[in-house]
């Protein structure tokens, strides 16, 4: 039996492991077909139903500016405030 090194062991490997991937990609071609892709169509955004509110994180003391959304006054979305000079929506 023929004594291999190891690089000529990772060399080997590297190239099957590549064989592998190229005729793996290669079957999955016919899936990718204009035909077979699913349809996209996006629903009404969420956010557009809900109220805005201006507030400040009371988490620590710096008071970030933070927008809050909400609907049926229960809370659905908070974002930081871009108009803020201390967080600058961050």
């Amino acid at each position: 039996m023929q004594k291999i090194s190891r690089r000529e062991f990772l060399k080997s490997l590297g190239i099957g492991t590549a064989g592998v991937a190229l005729f793996e990609g290669a079957s999955a071609v016919p899936a990718l077909a204009k035909e077979n892709l699913p349809d996209f169509k996006l629903g009404p955004f969420k956010l557009k139903r809900t109220k805005e509110t201006a507030s400040v994180c009371a988490y620590c003391g710096c008071g970030c500016g933070i927008i809050v959304y909400s609907e049926n006054n229960k809370v659905v979305f908070i974002e930081g405030d871009p108009d803020n000079p201390i967080n600058e929506g961050a």
